[in-house]
């Protein structure tokens, strides 16, 4: 974006200096007639999120967030409760002058001051929930793939959906993530496999995030977080190798692979130990192989889903 497509006006006031063509949002209400303030004047079809609002260094989400707008742009405006764009809107009409964010309506009170993102473009609503999975724990150089879910809760596909994920902390744990579009079925889940690297011991959080099509507001979460400890590595080893495959028994179509697993230990007696791994879509370990061996491995049902594996 240029200069001119999003900046802010310092200590000024009037529904006059909003320009033609483009989007106003003023920090005082009576467009900061009454106490001065700030105003940020956007061109069309601009996304900003609280991050974005702020960079340009209009504050929101306290006293002083947007309390009144000018929309002299042709098109509908949208003002969003969430931070990442998601959460309810307010529609600001073409040539609406809106002097009062007061006067409006909000589940928790009213729309003054609880702006957070803004769109200047209409929009349409979206419901996608994600969530990742909670308390990662790592060991110093073990590598990870943590699941994300993103779950549709309309029938309506929604397409072009950008996800991302990023550390807090890269000395803790790296989050090798390329960002990646996605299209979500309606009322279908979609998982995401996030690698992440145990770098040093501490605590870090990993976030994720979804970006939408510009027009497109998520009415549910667009960021979600869980946080990764990383400990000191034990002298524990699990190798693998591949032993062989073969066809079920008739009348069964599937078919079986075999693999070993040497579980060393340097100078630490382990009474019990817990492998985890992942199976693609489709895949199971074998009923029969686990009843046959029942005596000395269990399969933990519980954590066992979406993939993941727990002996």
């Amino acid at each position: 974006m240029s200069e001119q497509d999003v900046y802010l006006i310092k200590n000024e006031s009037g529904a006059d200096k909003c320009p033609s063509g483009k989007l106003a949002l003023y920090t005082n209400v009576d467009f900061n007639g009454g106490e001065m303030g700030d105003i940020l004047i956007i061109s069309p079809n601009v996304a900003l999120t609280k991050q974005d609002l702020e960079g340009y260094g209009f504050i929101v989400g306290e006293h002083d967030g947007v309390s009144s707008v000018v929309n002299n742009m042709d098109q509908d405006a949208t003002l969003v409760s969430g931070l990442y764009l998601d959460g309810a809107t307010l529609t600001v009409s073409p040539g609406l002058r809106i002097s009062s964010l007061i006067d409006f309506p909000l589940a928790t009170g009213n729309w003054n001051d609880e702006v957070n993102s803004v769109v200047s473009a209409g929009t349409r609503n979206v419901d996608l929930s994600m969530s990742i999975e909670s308390e990662i724990v790592l060991e110093e150089g073990e590598e990870y793939s943590a699941l994300l879910q993103i779950h549709n809760n309309t029938s309506e596909a929604v397409e072009g959906v950008t996800v991302s994920a990023s550390s807090s902390n890269s000395a803790v744990f790296s989050a090798e993530f390329y960002s990646q579009t996605l299209n979500i079925p309606g009322n279908e889940t979609v998982n995401v496999r996030i690698p992440v690297e145990g770098k040093g011991q501490g605590k870090a959080t990993l976030t994720c995030q979804l970006t939408m099509p510009l027009g497109i507001i998520n009415s549910g979460n667009n960021m979600t977080q869980t946080t990764v400890t990383v400990s000191e590595t034990r002298a524990l080893q699990v190798t693998q190798s591949f032993a062989g495959d073969w066809a079920d028994t008739w009348p069964s179509t599937n078919y079986i692979y075999s693999y070993k697993l040497i579980l060393s230990s340097a100078d630490t007696e382990v009474d019990k130990w817990e492998l985890s791994f992942l199976l693609p879509e489709g895949t199971e370990v074998s009923p029969e192989w686990l009843e046959t061996e029942s005596s000395w491995v269990q399969l933990n049902t519980e954590k066992s889903v979406n993939g993941n594996v727990y002996l």
